[in-house]
């Protein structure tokens, strides 16, 4: 029970609440009692607008009036020692029609005192009563409506939505809409904001792996090992060239001989022309060997090595 009061020395306020099906007293004290008691009045009036106040009961001339109002009619009466000074009213089985601001007023020999109480009973909302409306087809709005006969307002709705495979309740606000435009508005946001994530962490690799990429290659550089190029080819010339330019300088230089040379020399050369089987001449081996040698060419430093010329063709 709620109370807030302010009292001077002929008035009372009082703020009192309760549950509906209850009963509550409220208070009304007085001290005009002492007095004549033939003169004594006590009433309580119910205040319904400014104008409009209902009589609840009251005393008179030495008699109780119990049954002026029709809904409290058999519920409201006096405690015990109203005469003595104390006229505090009783309701049983209270209502919620029993709400309002009530008045205790006390004369008695031109004196008055008296009391305002505010009453609230708050009343229990029925069991509601739900239906729906519209059509159960897919892509079709439907309305679940529900609504309690009575209860005090404002009155709160909480729904909950039962999956029949493992009976969680999922909790809904009391103003849902569930249709199938907003199943695939909210399926759309929810891909979205799938394939945004995806893109980012897409980017968010890539950039990764570039600066690693870099990083490696930045490391690796002072380590690399370069070939030098390739060293220039060897031009080799053949033994029967050479032999022949030598033949001729030879043959010039000795031009200026004498005659009897020339005929030994000829001589010389049909006997070497009758004996075709003989050992070949020395330089066809070193021919070969001359043809061996490239490959031992040495290449360190991009230097060329060129191979010496054969002792046949430094002699002159």
């Amino acid at each position: 029970m709620n109370f807030s009061t302010g009292r001077d020395e002929r008035m009372a306020v009082l703020v009192c609440g309760r549950v509906a099906e209850e009963n509550v007293t409220l208070p009304c004290h007085h001290r005009l009692g002492l007095l004549e008691q033939g003169s004594l009045d006590i009433e309580w009036l119910l205040h319904i607008s400014e104008t409009v106040q209902k009589a609840v009961i009251t005393y008179s001339g030495g008699r109780v009036y119990d049954d002026l109002n029709e809904e409290q009619k058999g519920r409201v009466s006096f405690t015990s020692n109203f005469l003595a000074g104390d006229a505090s009213l009783q309701i049983i089985s209270l209502q919620s029609s029993d709400a309002g601001k009530y008045i205790c007023k006390v004369k008695n020999a031109g004196q008055y005192e008296w009391a305002r109480i505010t009453l609230k009973v708050v009343e229990k909302p029925s069991k509601p009563k739900c239906w729906l409306e519209g059509e159960m087809l897919e892509g079709k709005e439907l309305s679940l409506q529900c609504r309690s006969a009575s209860g005090t307002a404002p009155i709160s709705y909480r729904w909950q939505r039962i999956s029949e495979e493992d009976e969680r309740a999922e909790h809904l606000p009391p103003n849902s809409r569930v249709n199938a435009q907003n199943i695939g508005m909210i399926a759309g946001a929810v891909c979205g904001v799938v394939v945004g994530l995806s893109l980012l962490f897409l980017v968010v690799r890539l950039t990764i792996r570039r600066k690693e990429k870099k990083r490696y290659e930045e490391e690796e550089a002072p380590n690399e090992i370069r070939e030098d190029a390739e060293a220039p080819k060897a031009h080799l010339v053949k033994p029967s060239s050479s032999s022949s330019g030598s033949r001729s300088s030879r043959s010039g230089s000795s031009s200026t001989r004498s005659t009897a040379n020339s005929a030994s020399r000829s001589q010389r050369t049909l006997s070497t022309e009758a004996t075709p089987h003989l050992t070949p001449p020395q330089y066809s081996q070193r021919q070969q060997d001359r043809r061996e040698e490239p490959k031992k060419m040495d290449y360190r430093m991009g230097a060329v090595m060129v191979p010496a010329q054969s002792r046949a063709f430094q002699t002159v």
